[in-house]
C-alpha cells in the first residue's frame, strides 16, 4: 500500500483539523507497518511449510497426517511405497480405508481425541514384513511415523533361534576377548566345566588351564589375533572340582564390522569317555594280539618239525610240495613274529635288540639274495662303503626285508627297485627306492601306522597284516635312528638313518 505526499491546509485552518491530520498520518503509517508484516508472515509460513514437506519427503521412514474427519492431509513419498499406494494416490482420500492396520486405526483415533500417543508393530499391507509405527496428536488431527523394520526382526528372530541352538547344544560354546576374559558361556559349557555361567563371565579362561598346559591358551589367542582358525585341537582342560578331562577344541577368530578381530569363539567337546574307551578297546586289542601270537607259534613248530620228517619218508614223486609246505609255514611264523613284535611295542616294552657288531652291506647284500629267486633281477644294490657299529643283524635284515618288498608290491614292475648305502654325518644313509604311482598325500601321515595297506590298484599284493611298515619304524627307533618317507613326481622312497656308534669288537 502506497500513500502520495500530504500538502499542509491553508493558513487559519482549524486546530481540530491539524490534529486529525496527524491522527491520520499516524493510522496511515501504522497499517502500512501492519499490512506489510502480514505479507511477511505468510511469505515466511509458506516458505516454513515447503521446508518441512521438502524434510518429510526426504526421510526414509513413512510420514502421514490425517483430519478430524480422517482425510489425509500430507503422505511423503516413503509412506506412500510402505503403504502399498501410488504416488498421489492417497492425498485426501479416507485413512480408515486405505488399508491400514485397526491397531493403528485405533491409536490415531486416541491421539485426535485425547492427545494419546502410542507406538505399535503392525504388519505391512502384503502380510510379509513388519512396520513400526508411531501415532500422535497433530493440528486438526493426528499423524504416524512408520518404517520398515521386517529386517530387525529377522535379524532378531535369528539372533533367538541361534541362542536356542548354542543353549540347546550338546557341546560347550564360550565366546572370549582377545585378552582370554569369557564373555559369554552357553548351559553345556556349564555342565562340561562345572562353573555357572554367573561365575564365568569376566573371568580368564585361564581358570580352565591344568598346570600341565597353563600357557596353552595363549598360543591359540595368538593364532586368533592372527586371522586364524584352530580346528579338532585335543588337550586338556580342568572343571571347577578339580578333575581333568579330555576336550577337542575348534576356535574362530570373531571379527567387527570392519574385518578387525576382536575376540574369539570356541566350541569345546568332552572326549573323556569316548578317549578311555578307545584306549581300553586298544589295550584289549593288543592283548588279544599277543595271545593270539604267542598260542599260534607252539602248533606252528610242530608242524614244521613233522614236516621235516615226513620229507625224508615221502616218495620222490611227492617231494615237490615240501618247498611251498615250508614257504607257506615260514611266512607264517614271520607274521606271528610281527603280531608279537607289534603287541610288545604297543605295550610299552619296543623291540628288543640283541646289539652285536654287524656290517650294514652285509645285512644288505644277504637280504637281497634272499629276496632274489622271487623277484628275478627287480632288484638293484649299491654301496659306496662298508659301514660297521654295534646293530641287531637279524632286526635290521627285517626291517630293510619289509621296506624292499613293499617296494616291490607297490612299485612298478617295469623299473627296478633301488637300494643305496652310504654314510652321511656320522650316520649310516638307507634309502630304497621304486618308480610308480605316487603315494597320495593323505595316507603319508599315518603310512607308519599299524593295519595301513596302499589302496587302489597299486596295492596288488596282500599277503601281509599290514604291520610291516609299523614294525621297520619301531626297529629304526630302536637303534636311535629315523625313517622317513619322500614320494612324489613319480617315484617314492623309504630313508632309513642310523647312527654309527664306536664298535666295542672290530670284526675281521
Amino acid at each position: 500500500m502506497r500513500v502520495g505526499p500530504i500538502t499542509a491546509p491553508p493558513e487559519g485552518t482549524p486546530v481540530w483539523v491539524w490534529i486529525a491530520l496527524a491522527v491520520f498520518v499516524l493510522l496511515s503509517g501504522v497499517l502500512i507497518a501492519v499490512v506489510e508484516l502480514l505479507r511477511r508472515s505468510r511469505a515466511e509460513t509458506a516458505a516454513a511449510e515447503k521446508g518441512t514437506r521438502e524434510v518429510l519427503e526426504g526421510l526414509k521412514a513413512g510420514v502421514a497426517i490425517v483430519d478430524r474427519s480422517w482425510k489425509y492431509t500430507f503422505v511423503n513419498g516413503e509412506g506412500e511405497r510402505l503403504l502399498g499406494a501410488a504416488h498421489g494416490q492417497l492425498a485426501g482420500s479416507d485413512a480408515r480405508r486405505s488399508g491400514l492396520d485397526p491397531a493403528v486405526v485405533e491409536r490415531l483415533e486416541l491421539a485426535m481425541t485425547r492427545g494419546e500417543s502410542a507406538d505399535l508393530e503392525v504388519r505391512s499391507k502384503d502380510s510379509e514384513g513388519w512396520l513400526f509405527v508411531r501415532t500422535f496428536r497433530a493440528r486438526d488431527g493426528a499423524a504416524m511415523f512408520f518404517f520398515d523394520v521386517t529386517e530387525v526382526k529377522r535379524r532378531e528372530a535369528d539372533r533367538r533361534l541361534l541362542a536356542a541352538i548354542v543353549d540347546s547344544t550338546d557341546d560347550a560354546i564360550v565366546s572370549k576377548d582377545l585378552t582370554g576374559k569369557i564373555l559369554s558361556w552357553n548351559r553345556s559349557a556349564e555342565r562340561t566345566f562345572g562353573y555357572p555361567a554367573d561365575e564365568a563371565i569376566g573371568q580368564s579362561i585361564a581358570m580352565l588351564m591344568p598346570k600341565q598346559g597353563a600357557d596353552d591358551f595363549l598360543s591359540i589367542i595368538e593364532r586368533i589375533r592372527q586371522g586364524h582358525r584352530v580346528e579338532h585341537y585335543e588337550t586338556l582342560r580342568r572343571r571347577k572340582d578339580g578333575t581333568i578331562i579330555e576336550v577337542s577344541l575348534t576356535v574362530s577368530p570373531v571379527h567387527d564390522e570392519n574385518g578387525v578381530v576382536i575376540g574369539a569363539s570356541k566350541i569345546a567337546r568332552d572326549i573323556t569317555a569316548v578317549r578311555a574307551a578307545e584306549r581300553e578297546r586298544q589295550r584289549i586289542r593288543d592283548l588279544y594280539l599277543g595271545i593270539l601270537g604267542h598260542d599260534l607259534r607252539n602248533p606252528l613248530n610242530t608242524i614244521v618239525a613233522s614236516l621235516y620228517t615226513l620229507e625224508r619218508k615221502v616218495p620222490p614223486e611227492l617231494q615237490h610240495i615240501f618247498p611251498r609246505i615250508s614257504r607257506s609255514a615260514e611266512r607264517m611264523g614271520r607274521m606271528i613274529n610281527q603280531l608279537l613284535d607289534f603287541t610288545r611295542a604297543r605295550l610299552g616294552e619296543g623291540i628288543r635288540l640283541q646289539r652285536r657288531p654287524a656290517r650294514l652291506r652285509q645285512i644288505c647284500a644277504a637280504v637281497i639274495e634272499e629276496l632274489e629267486p622271487q623277484y628275478p633281477g627287480r632288484i638293484r644294490f649299491s654301496a659306496d662303503e662298508e659301514l660297521e657299529s654295534d646293530w641287531d643283524e637279524d632286526r635290521l635284515a627285517q626291517a630293510l626285508s619289509n621296506l624292499i618288498v613293499n617296494a616291490l608290491d607297490y612299485g612298478s614292475r617295469e623299473h627296478p627297485v633301488d637300494v643305496r648305502l652310504s654314510a652321511e654325518d656320522g650316520n649310516a644313509r638307507l634309502e630304497v627306492s621304486n618308480r610308480g604311482v605316487p603315494i597320495p598325500e593323505e595316507l603319508r601321515p599315518e603310512i607308519f601306522e599299524p593295519f595301513r595297506r596302499g589302496t587302489g590298484d597299486e596295492q596288488r599284493n596282500r599277503r601281509g597284516l599290514g604291520l610291516g611298515l609299523f614294525i621297520t619304524r619301531e626297529i629304526v627307533r630302536a637303534h636311535g635312528g629315523t625313517i622317513e618317507l619322500v614320494s612324489g613326481q613319480g617315484c617314492t622312497t623309504f630313508l632309513l638313518r642310523l647312527p654309527l656308534a664306536a664298535v666295542e669288537q672290530r670284526l675281521v
